[in-house]
Parts: structure tokens; sequence; C-alpha cells
């Protein structure tokens, strides 16, 4: 591993099998998290790499800055970070093509993402249940099942109203085939891998 042993690192790691896969690949001496909510790699600042957060809604993060932008048009010149990552973005996403594209512009060296495959998830994941579904079965609008799990998040500067609801709906589920696609028109190369673990599954992958 690039960094060195750290045993609530190591744990925190441990404990979550997708940011350790994304961690295990960061490279350089600066890293964007882009989608970063309350940013998950904060952790890494103590091996000294600068790290930055960038989201459409605002969050207070332990990264060295946070820059509140959309991921479609980021704020910085090209080649700004060795490592860039988009983990749970691209499902998100209105033009996941332009995201990709965007990300490989201000990456140095790499591109690493992650996003759900919900079709190999286990039922008690609830694969492809909507946000309506999701709150219907707590006798919720959707606003208010989102509104309970940010109210009491001190690191949550901002509140749940309609145009920010909206950013936090899966508007795509993603096959092999379709992320295939969209990441060579992006103009990236890069192999796509499974990640399954514990009901869940992802593909995760390093791009240039």
């Amino acid at each position: 591993r690039w960094y060195k042993r750290d045993s609530e690192f190591e744990n925190q790691m441990t404990n979550d099998q997708r940011a350790s896969w994304l961690v295990n690949r960061i490279v350089g001496k600066s890293l964007l998290d882009v989608g970063c909510n309350e940013g998950m790699f904060a952790m890494i600042r103590q091996f000294g790499v600068l790290t930055v957060g960038v989201d459409i809604n605002r969050w207070k993060t332990n990264y060295d800055y946070f820059v509140q932008a959309d991921a479609h048009h980021l704020p910085f010149r090209t080649s700004s970070f060795d490592t860039v990552i988009i983990a749970e973005v691209l499902e998100h996403v209105e033009d996941p093509i332009h995201v990709l594209r965007e990300a490989g512009r201000v990456a140095k060296e790499r591109v690493l993402f992650s996003t759900p495959n919900e079709y190999l998830w286990s039922a008690e994941k609830k694969p492809f249940m909507s946000v309506e579904e999701a709150a219907g079965k707590e006798n919720k609008t959707a606003l208010e099942y989102f509104h309970q799990g940010t109210i009491n998040n001190p690191k949550c500067l901002f509140g749940f109203e309609e145009n920010e609801f909206l950013f936090h709906r899966h508007i795509r589920y993603w096959t092999r085939e379709e992320l295939t696609e969209v990441i060579k028109k992006a103009g990236l190369d890069g192999v796509i891998e499974d990640l399954i673990y514990d009901g869940w599954a992802y593909f995760v992958g390093t791009l240039k």
C-alpha cells in the first residue's frame, strides 16, 4: 500500500470495501473527490495528500478545501489533481459523459469511479426502489424521507428543498455495456471491475 501503516485508517478501510478499493488506487499528492458529501477520504490528509471536495450541495467536510460546484462544470484548471474520484455520482447526474469528461480533464494521472450495479444487489438491499416508494413505506413524502437523514447531521449545511432533493435520486441503473459505452464516449479508457460484498454490488474502475 502507498500509505503508512495506521490502525485506525486500516480499520476504516477494512469496514468499507468500496472505500478500500478506491483508496488503494490513489496516486500522487493531490486528490479531488467529486460529489464528496461528508468527505469519506479525509483521513488520507495525514499522509501528505492535498484533499479537495466538490459537491453541488454544501457540506462541512474535513478536507483541506471544499468547493460548492456542479460536476458537469468543474472550476479547476486542466490536470489540477493527480487523482480524481467519482464515487456514487454517475447514477445521479444528467449527463454522465460530460461529468466523466470533466473529471478526465482535471485529472493528471487517473480517474477512479464506483457506481452501483443494482442488478446484483441482494433483495434486502432493495434494488431499484424509488425514493417515493421507500418514503411511502414509512408514510412520509420523499422530501420528508430525505430530510430525516440530514436534520441531525452537523456536517449537512443545507435543507432538502425540491431542487436539492432531485440530485439525490438514482436516475439510471447501469449495466456493464452501458457504462463501457459512456466511458468510451467521454474519451477515457480503462477496465471495469466488479466489487461484490455483503449483498452489495458495484462497478469500479481506473480510467485515464
